[in-house]
């Protein structure tokens, strides 16, 4: 998904960066992001080192400041190995209520995935209003392959 004309567009995609860059770089971000009010927000972190701990910082912050929430379009977190399941069940919280209204697009991709954390992500996006969401990427995730109609 392209960012379109005033959206703010974060990418660190491939950039080496690891818990504590990521969070350095966020802190003073969230201290601008006044300046952004009204825009939409693209987060790209995928293809880094970020574990559990830097991804569930990500989320606390966006829980805190409700104009990222509002805000955000775009959130590729794939391609991120050493994420688990549990680092994302607060993004199924966050979905589940409602503070994505503008999120189009969601990238889980390459990251090891249970079957019960899709079918929860699965049944949360189901049950709340989404809005405008076009894509779920879920693609080497491993979805299928433990359970009883895998291998």
């Amino acid at each position: 998904r392209s960012p379109g004309p005033g959206t703010v567009l974060i990418s660190m995609r491939n950039a080496q960066v690891d818990d504590m860059a990521f969070a350095a770089f966020f802190e003073s971000f969230a201290q601008r992001m006044g300046d952004f009010a009204g825009r939409t927000v693209h987060v790209d972190v995928s293809g880094n080192s970020l574990s559990d701990v830097g991804v569930q910082a990500l989320l606390r912050r966006i829980e805190n400041m409700s104009v990222w929430g509002k805000s955000l379009e775009v959130l590729d977190i794939s391609r991120n190995h050493l994420l688990s399941p549990a680092a994302l069940d607060p993004l199924i919280d966050l979905v589940a209520l409602e503070r994505f209204p503008r999120l189009a697009c969601l990238r889980l991709g390459g990251i090891e995935l249970s079957d019960a954390f899709a079918q929860d992500l699965f049944h949360t996006l189901a049950s709340v209003e989404m809005g405008p969401l076009q894509e779920l990427d879920l693609s080497y995730t491993g979805l299928g392959k433990y359970g009883h109609h895998g291998p």
